[in-house]
């Protein structure tokens, strides 16, 4: 109550309870002039009146305790599950890569934090003719991939009480709204470095022109440019490997999305009708429905180039990189999703907002299959 007693709508009803009650003293007071039976009805119509505002309050926000949220009402409790279910809409919205990716299913995350998914081992040879027997018996062996989600936490938000009274429900709801986008961006730039590749077998170097331009933020030198070659050059590694040729994607950066552009083969094909903006999809070539975003995961430049976390010093010798993959052989897990709220703090003189998510992801299969890294050639 100490915080509805804030609100514009309660005071407003609040006013209308103290009108009617005046405005029947004052008819009861002078039944010394008037008759009984007029002073009851007068007292009659002023409380339908009072009870008639509440009624169209009620059908138009709900019972008083939703009343935080009508615009322009400030200080109750937000809606927790509403702003978890946020954080995890924006996370796999339709133009998200992680939407691209095999999910995890719930049934596989132990105490919501260590992920546990059985591999099948290899089924029994089969042998045409068989002229020996008894057949040779064997044991298939099963192997358990693991691993741990992480804990993403935003620091602590806070909204004063003078911030409250002032701002309108829109500003406010655009503050919190920064939560599940910085954590987006923190989650995706995470997974794109626990997808990409780990060894030489994953890596494949581009082969264009060398330019100065397109380097990595604190790279110096050149670098060849991404080429339609290059993915020709890996829709071919995927089908050795028999990766399925459906849901194959590729991840560029926007400076070698742009680099590829200018490839003049590129420039002989209509490469966007294909397009689906709605999900991230800007173009396909060669196989790849291809998506883009503003930073991928960079690279050392040795002579087997190795992954680079996103919190990782810059360096000269950075190389951009593109994801190559099918979606099935990239996995996502994500645990639990809180939102919490402290109201009415003594030492900050407001209400404080923060988030937790538990969330983690790897390659399928330890042997990187179906996946590929194209890797910044610096000669």
């Amino acid at each position: 109550m100490k915080n509805l007693k804030r609100t514009k709508t309660i005071a407003t009803v609040g006013l209308m309870l103290v009108f009617a009650l005046l405005a029947g003293s004052l008819v009861a007071g002078m039944t010394t002039n008037v008759t009984d039976t007029t002073a009851t009805k007068s007292l009659a119509l002023v409380g339908s009146t009072a009870v008639l505002f509440g009624a169209q309050l009620t059908l138009k926000y709900g019972n008083l305790k939703t009343l935080h949220n009508i615009p322009g009402v400030y200080g109750a409790a937000i809606q927790q599950e509403m702003w978890a279910d946020r954080i995890v809409e924006k996370l796999f919205s339709d133009d998200s890569i992680l939407t691209k990716v095999q999910r995890v299913d719930d049934k596989y995350i132990f105490g919501g934090s260590v992920v546990h998914i059985p591999q099948a081992g290899a089924g029994p040879a089969i042998v045409k003719n068989r002229v020996v027997f008894p057949g040779v018996v064997v044991q298939r062996t099963d192997t358990d991939v693991t691993f741990a989600l992480d804990v993403y936490t935003s620091d602590p938000l806070l909204i004063t009480d003078a911030e409250q009274m002032e701002i309108s429900y829109k500003k406010m709801d655009s503050a919190l709204k920064s939560m599940p986008l910085n954590i987006r961006n923190t989650v995706t730039l995470d997974m794109l470095y626990a997808w990409a590749a780990t060894g030489a077998a994953q890596i494949k170097r581009t082969t264009g022109t060398l330019v100065a331009s397109g380097l990595a933020p604190s790279a110096t030198g050149t670098r060849r440019q991404v080429t339609y070659a290059d993915l020709v050059a890996c829709m071919t590694m995927l089908d050795d490997q028999g990766v399925p040729s459906e849901d194959r994607y590729a991840l560029f950066d926007a400076i070698q999305y742009g680099e590829l552009l200018t490839d003049t083969e590129i420039t002989k094909m209509s490469i966007e009708k294909l397009a689906d903006r709605a999900k991230g999809i800007v173009a396909e070539v060669a196989g790849f429905k291809i998506m883009k975003r503003n930073r991928n995961t960079l690279f050392t430049d040795a002579a087997t180039p190795v992954k680079k976390t996103p919190a990782a010093a810059a360096a000269a010798t950075d190389n951009r990189s593109v994801l190559l993959f099918q979606g099935d052989c990239l996995n996502l897990a994500l645990g639990e999703v809180k939102f919490f709220e402290t109201q009415g703090s003594a030492e900050h003189y407001g209400d404080i907002y923060s988030t937790l998510l538990k969330g983690g992801g790897r390659q399928d299969r330890s042997d990187g299959y179906g996946v590929i890294s194209l890797v910044q050639a610096s000669s």
